[in-house]
């Protein structure tokens, strides 16, 4: 039997233990094999530590030697794009749903979060839809980025809001504080 065979109501169910599996799981090689499974793309070398929770699954995509720390939440309804050599500190969030407030709470917005090559995101950040960040950008610690993140800047605070630029062809990770 396959997965196309199996009613939708049981393949839901097996897709969230999945899932939940994935995020639990204590060994990083059979973690990282279910996570290669669940979600849409994952590059080479990726490496995504436990309770690292998404959504979907299907609507994520993470390039070569990324690195998701712990307690993750990947909110992909919209859709989530992580390119190559991203670090993502602990808690962070990446929503991709909102609601139109003008109208019924039942009017869902979908909107995707793009997050370019050597980006730095630090711990507990927010990042709400449609945001695209910048290749080699940083995020500070905790900001709320409710707008776009040009490539090569450095962002912190709540609304997140521009510190300096980062010299070109500078990786956020080897920018000298």
């Amino acid at each position: 039997m396959r997965f196309t065979d199996v009613p939708k109501r049981t393949y839901r169910s097996l897709s969230r233990a999945l899932r939940v599996t994935a995020c639990l799981w204590p060994f990083e090689n059979t973690r990282q094999w279910l996570y290669h499974r669940l979600l849409k793309k994952t590059g080479r070398g990726v490496v995504i530590m436990p309770f690292v929770y998404c959504f979907y699954g299907s609507n994520t995509e993470i390039g070569d030697g990324a690195f998701i720390n712990t307690g993750v939440i990947l909110e992909d309804a919209g859709g989530i794009k992580i390119g190559k050599g991203v670090h993502i500190g602990c808690r962070t969030v990446i929503m991709t749903t909102g609601h139109k407030y003008t109208e019924s709470l039942e009017s869902i917005e979908l909107k995707p979060v793009h997050v370019g090559d050597n980006a730095w995101i630090g711990a507990n950040v927010t990042i709400l839809p449609g945001i695209t960040v910048g290749e080699g950008s940083v995020i500070g610690a905790g900001a709320v980025v409710t707008a776009d993140v040009e490539p090569y800047t450095v962002v912190a605070g709540v609304p997140a809001r521009k510190i300096r630029t980062i010299k070109m062809g500078t990786s956020a990770l080897s920018c000298p504080s």
